[in-house]
């Protein structure tokens, strides 16, 4: 009895300890005006939820770095992610006239996790939409 019960609980330890996989990938923003926005997201992803950060308009005077959640679907391997709010800026603008960008993200080419596409819509605090686009962003390689 005691060997069965030793048993269940270094069972119960393995399920618990769940993988994390952590991403990083930089790329563009292309809105819907064609307009192109430096775009960059790193994240970890534990049990299909998702937190990180994302940069745009990298290394430019309107830098900004905002929180980043969402959730990774492991059948159809995409991601469903938001930026939540503004975890720091070089821009002068203010704080509510941000656009905080809504993605949805798949995997593409021939490895299957070299590229991440997909569409975006952006929102205001208000939820009033002021962006729309799609992305390409490539793994980083460190």
């Amino acid at each position: 009895m005691k060997d069965v019960f030793l048993v269940l609980i270094l069972l119960m330890g393995v399920n618990m300890k769940a993988q994390e996989t952590r991403y990083n990938y930089l790329g563009t923003l292309l809105l819907a005006n064609n307009v192109s926005i430096s775009f960059s997201i790193h994240f970890n992803e534990k049990s299909g939820v998702v937190d990180g950060y994302s940069l745009t308009n990298i290394n430019t005077p309107d830098e900004t770095k905002s929180d980043l959640a969402g959730i990774y679907f492991k059948k159809d391997k995409s991601f469903q992610l938001q930026e939540t709010q503004i975890l720091s800026t070089n821009s002068e603008a203010p704080l509510n006239t941000f656009c905080y960008i809504n993605m949805n993200l798949s995997f593409k080419g021939k490895f299957g996790s070299k590229r991440l596409e997909g569409t975006f819509t952006g929102n205001f605090l208000d939820s009033t939409q002021c962006a729309g686009g799609k992305y390409s962003l490539w793994r980083k390689l460190n």
